[in-house]
């Protein structure tokens, strides 16, 4: 029950990384939490308000980076969905227009989502419907790559500690990625081989 009451300290936590551009170390705070809420999710005496507020701020606020972990993000957007189901009923329509999610967002969201992670999906295809910019490779879209991505920046972080991070970095990033991923059998092209008449810096 513990880590379902410090929702609002762990959200805090999770901000500041996400703000600094280290999505990638909220995934086991967030696949913890997960986890927690599926164990006691049949609890009556549990008041599932500040947990339902966390899954709307992982999902409005993207403290997860969504094309990383689409399914983790999933995974939250159906949790959610079964704490409403069990709170509906007691909850007043005041409470509800306070939700930080509304349905038509948690609609948009959730078939995004679902369209980057079916298989028939064209890279391409996504990119036009969703607005993307910038091409990458299909391989981030596949259930292999969301459960590497965390040891992956793990390391990256580890052999990068030392790295001068101003202009070029990228390229050093991408390249110690990319190296990574290949010893755990993921071939990985990076944005600036993806997309070769952009100007990275």
């Amino acid at each position: 029950m513990q880590i379902i009451e410090q929702a609002n300290s762990l959200l805090a936590l999770m901000r500041e990384q996400a703000e600094s551009g280290d999505f990638w170390k909220n995934i086991p705070l967030a696949q913890e939490y997960a986890l927690r809420i599926e164990e006691l999710l049949h609890d009556e005496d549990c008041d599932w308000w500040d947990t339902l507020a966390f899954c709307d701020a992982i999902l409005l606020e993207e403290l997860l980076n969504q094309r990383d972990t689409p399914r983790l993000c999933l995974r939250f957007m159906a949790l959610r969905n079964q704490i409403l189901q069990q709170t509906r009923r007691e909850a007043s329509p005041e409470e509800y227009q306070e939700l930080h999610l509304t349905e038509e967002a948690a609609l948009a969201i959730q078939q995004k989502l679902t369209d980057y992670i079916d298989p028939a999906t064209r890279m391409e295809d996504w990119l036009h419907q969703y607005g993307g910019m910038l091409r990458f490779d299909p391989v981030e879209m596949t259930p292999q790559w969301e459960e590497a991505i965390f040891e992956v920046e793990c390391e990256c972080e580890k052999k990068l500690t030392k790295a001068n991070r101003g202009m070029g970095f990228c390229f050093t990033y991408w390249s110690t990625k990319a190296t990574i991923l290949a010893k755990k059998g993921i071939i990985w092209r990076s944005p600036s081989l993806m997309n070769p008449r952009v100007m990275f810096d």
